[in-house]
């Protein structure tokens, strides 16, 4: 734990390496581990939290890198957004916004799953009847993606991306934990859960449904 905080830069945000400049993927990868240690009981220092909470929300409007100079892509737009929701600061604006351009970004299974869980936590902090209606379209295409066999279920991305550490297995997951969510007897769950079992690397799975 010490050694992260260590590891956090002077503008709030994390890198890969420690000489690396901060990137937004993965500084809310850390920010997502704070919020699931806290949730876990553990102490979280509040300071390096909140300096990650708004490293991560500017930016979502900024450059990724030096070395990477263009925009957060649709997907890692969303998991942004969802780990700002997870830290209690849903973006409803944003996640809208994502919804809109979703087909014209070529967003993904990962990404409408995460855009997903940001409107379902965005609805139940402020209904809006909206949000509904787009929650209801996203589990649809969801639903849609899915390839289904006799007795399991699983999500393929249509492209994978090694620095997010994408894969049909992590897709599975996190299209399984959003559907949860927004319906806990979704009738996918046993199968999708069926397949991500066959697929456990030593007792492990590449990701855990974690805090569904």
């Amino acid at each position: 734990r010490d050694s992260l905080y260590a590891l956090q830069q002077l503008d709030g945000g994390w890198g890969w390496w420690e000489s690396d400049p901060s990137n937004p993927w993965l500084t809310a990868y850390v920010v997502q581990g704070m919020v699931e240690a806290r949730r876990a009981g553990y102490d979280v220092d509040q300071a390096a939290f909140d300096r990650g909470v708004a490293f991560v929300t500017d930016a979502l409007d900024r450059p990724v890198g030096v070395e990477h100079a263009q925009p957060l892509p649709a997907d890692g737009r969303a998991y942004v957004l969802f780990v700002l929701a997870e830290a209690g600061k849903p973006d409803r604006s944003g996640a809208i916004t994502l919804f809109d351009q979703r087909d014209a970004s070529r967003m993904g299974v990962e990404g409408r799953a995460y855009l997903l869980m940001t409107l379902l936590a965005a609805h139940q902090a402020a209904p809006v009847p909206a949000d509904a209606a787009r929650i209801t379209t996203l589990v649809s295409e969801l639903m849609g993606r899915a390839t289904l066999t006799a007795s399991e279920a699983h999500w393929e991305e249509p492209q994978l991306d090694a620095w997010r550490m994408t894969s049909n297995t992590r897709a599975t997951a996190v299209a399984t934990m959003a559907l949860l969510r927004a319906d806990a007897g979704v009738f996918l769950a046993p199968n999708a859960v069926r397949y991500l079992m066959a697929r456990r690397d030593g007792g492990m799975l590449g990701l855990s449904l974690i805090h569904i």
